[in-house]
Parts: C-alpha cells; structure tokens; sequence
C-alpha cells in the first residue's frame, strides 16, 4: 500500500502493489511486458493499451522512451509517457515497477548528430526525470559512467 499525499482538502490516494514472492515455485509464472522504441506515436498508444490484457508483474523499457531528444523544450513527451503508464497502473488496480535503460534518442544522439555526449551533463530529461539512476554508456570503444549527484 502506497499513500500519496494530495492537497489538504482533497482526500489521500491510496495506491496498491504486489512484491513478487520471494522463493518462486517452479510451477508458478512471472508476467512482464519488454519493448522498446516507445514515444507517443498512435501505434505506440494502440501497443501499450493491450498490455493489461496480459495483466504484466513488471513493464521493461529498452530505450528510446520518449523521444524527447534530450530536448528540454520537449518534456511534455515524458508528461504523455507517465500518464500512459500511470493508465496501465489504474486499469491493473496496482502499481507496476518499470526498469527503463536509456537510449540514443533518450540523450540526444542520432546517426547522424556530431554531437558528442559528456557524462556530466545534467539537464538531459531523462536524468532529471529518474535522477536515481546512472548510465554506462559507450561511445567509440569509450566507457563513460554518468550517476546523478545528490542535491
């Protein structure tokens, strides 16, 4: 059981979710949901409202997730990609977690882009939408690890 706070007039959301066991019986099965490419296009919108058909434990995210280029002028893809996922949440009755890796088109880089990637870029949406997390990420046989700073 999760509470969200709201504002003082309003009541509290409670919101729900299930830990998958912690032994799994052999028998038993674990439903998640992998893709890719996602963004806001309509095929992406058909794609995902099938997902509660198969009622997913976990939704994994390969990168390319919203598109927005890195571009901050473009963070409402981001807004549209958290409601459709909130959707699914409301649709199932519990909070589903979600692991995302991030991808070229989540930083900024194309085939075509001359631009060169620093780790310690911290604007990037994505890293400020999930600055828990971290990157490894390899541009020409180069290593670069980019973790967010606490604030």
């Amino acid at each position: 059981r999760c509470v969200q706070e709201t504002a003082l007039d309003e009541p509290a959301i409670v919101k729900r979710y299930r830990t998958l066991p912690e032994k799994l019986d052999p028998k038993s099965q674990i439903t998640f949901a992998f893709g890719g490419d996602v963004g806001n296009s309509l095929e992406a919108y058909q794609i995902t409202s099938h997902l509660t058909k198969f009622q997913p434990q976990l939704i994994i995210i390969g990168g390319d997730i919203a598109y927005d280029n890195a571009l901050c002028s473009c963070v409402i893809a981001w807004d549209l990609l958290m409601r459709r996922l909130e959707d699914i949440n409301d649709q199932l009755g519990l909070l589903i977690p979600w692991i995302l890796t991030v991808g070229n088109h989540d930083i900024g880089l194309n085939s075509i882009s001359r631009r060169i990637f620093e780790p310690e870029e911290k604007m990037i949406p994505y890293f400020q939408m999930f600055p828990q997390h971290f990157a490894k990420i390899v541009i020409n046989n180069q290593t670069y690890k980019v973790q967010a700073t606490p604030q």
